[in-house]
């Protein structure tokens, strides 16, 4: 993050610092196909509702 010097800052520049992310800019890896891909979901036989990779079709685990 660019800052400028201030009185309370002695000098100017980039620094870094952590900072979360939001669960919306972060993408699953399915592990039988191994694509990075967005979530769907499915109700299975038992009424329960699963989690299914939009790419190859498979339950995530």
């Amino acid at each position: 993050r660019p800052v400028q010097a201030g009185r309370g800052q002695m000098r100017a520049g980039i620094i870094e610092f952590e900072a979360s992310i939001d669960l919306s800019n972060v993408q699953l890896v399915c592990k039988s196909c191994g694509e990075k891909t967005r979530v769907g979901f499915r109700v299975d036989e038992e009424g329960k509702k699963v989690r299914v990779c939009k790419k190859c079709g498979q339950d995530i685990g």
